[in-house]
């Protein structure tokens, strides 16, 4: 038994592509590259801002470590406009 095979009629990538040929394969690869930028950036921006809200909630737990140092250490926390014990002891405060 033979098997005809006829390989011109299989013709080229271009012509056996059911999706339209290379220029629509780039097409949908750009396409695609697009949105996965897009979700790049998405990701990057709520990284950042977890990461904003992270250092926020670092540098809150580190305030409160030293306030209760300052406590243990017998010092009051200081007030807004940095005095603390020292001006307190002095009689002594800017307004």
């Amino acid at each position: 038994m033979t098997q005809d095979t006829d390989f011109s009629s299989q013709g080229s990538e271009r012509t056996r592509n059911p999706r339209g040929g290379p220029q629509s394969e780039l097409a949908q690869a750009l396409q695609e590259l697009a949105k996965g930028e897009q979700t790049a950036t998405a990701l990057e921006n709520n990284l950042s801002s977890l990461e904003s809200k992270i250092d926020a909630l670092l540098a809150s737990f580190e305030e409160q470590e030293r306030s209760q140092t300052r406590h243990a250490a017998g010092n009051p926390p200081s007030d807004a406009d940095g005095n603390g014990a020292e001006a307190e002891s002095t009689g002594e405060k800017n307004s």
